[in-house]
């Protein structure tokens, strides 16, 4: 399974979110969304056609994901998608090294360690008085190093009501916690599921939509 991302990126105050996802092998294009309060503000497609012709597995085209998601996130952070535009070629800095590089320092300088990055894979849809496994991903937003000794909290927040905790717990070695939460049983339309890894440096988080389950369909009377 090509596991997308969804990454809040903080610029000059402003709060923009990054979204990048696999479009699916019938539709062999990663895309990127820029949005700013519900607007998008930049997209961008790749087609990744020449890895299936080349035999390439899901491990190539979640790098090249990856890649394109980290790209968008440089830009924003940047101030590409600035409502002034982004700031001109070389402010702030002389140097005769690449682009990136600079970008790289500038981003570790000026927020000291690396962003955390969640990922979050569980069930597409997750119901409200159902069981779920959900596995935790925690580590570097920027180099993908993973992030052993994290604390991590899964709760549920409901309209209206305190928030529930459901899980809490560290990451191992490989940045990973895996554990099954019990939903409960809830009237509200939805709800959101949100997880939280917290470090020394940072903190960061995913959410989910958490649906009331579909009443089952009425059959037909028999005669």
């Amino acid at each position: 399974m090509i596991t997308g991302h969804n990454t809040d990126v903080e610029y000059k105050g402003q709060v923009y979110h990054v979204q990048t996802e696999d479009k699916g092998l019938n539709n062999p294009i990663i895309e990127s969304l820029i949005y700013q309060k519900g607007k998008i503000l930049g997209s961008k497609q790749t087609p990744y056609a020449d890895l299936l012709e080349a035999g390439a597995g899901e491990k190539d085209i979640q790098e090249r994901l990856e890649s394109q998601h980290k790209r968008m996130l440089m830009d924003v952070r940047g101030g590409k998608y600035a409502p002034e535009g982004p700031p001109q070629f070389g402010e702030n800095f002389v140097s005769k090294r690449r682009l990136d590089q600079v970008i790289l320092e500038h981003l570790a300088s000026s927020k000291g360690d690396e962003r955390l990055e969640v990922i979050v894979q569980g069930p597409s849809d997750l119901v409200f008085g159902e069981s779920a496994e959900v596995e935790v991903y925690v580590r570097t937003e920027l180099t993908s190093k993973p992030l052993p000794k994290v604390a991590v909290s899964i709760r549920l927040a409901r309209p209206g009501q305190d928030d529930m905790e459901l899980f809490r717990g560290k990451t191992n070695r490989e940045g990973k916690v895996v554990t099954t939460i019990a939903l409960p049983e809830c009237e509200d339309a939805s709800a959101v599921l949100i997880v939280e890894a917290t470090s020394k440096q940072a903190r960061e988080e995913a959410r989910m939509l958490v649906h009331r389950k579909r009443s089952e369909p009425v059959g037909e009377p028999v005669a």
